[in-house]
């Protein structure tokens, strides 16, 4: 009878990978587009304030249409004048 033979084991690495840290519910942001009426519409979500600026330069662009079209936002055309800002927010 043989005797089986175990797979060889991989060297350790030089410096064992340590997992990212996961982005804790304080970095968390949510991006709002504020209306002349007080009103917010949530456009988006981002786990950390740098993507969530990103999205948020990302509608500003999105925004800024032709003189005389409303934008689409979700489901909605809103009035270009009614929009305010593009808000980067703590989620809360």
């Amino acid at each position: 009878m043989s005797a089986l033979a175990e797979p060889p084991l991989s060297p350790p690495s030089a410096s064992p990978s340590q997992p990212a840290p996961a982005p804790s519910l304080a970095d968390q942001r949510k991006v709002v587009v504020r209306l002349s009426d007080g009103e917010t519409i949530l456009v988006g979500m981002a786990p950390s304030r740098e993507r969530a600026t990103a999205l948020a330069r990302a509608w500003i662009d999105r925004l800024s249409l032709p003189e005389g079209e409303w934008p689409q936002i979700g489901e909605r055309f809103v009035r270009p004048e009614a929009i305010v800002s593009v808000d980067v927010l703590r989620w809360s």
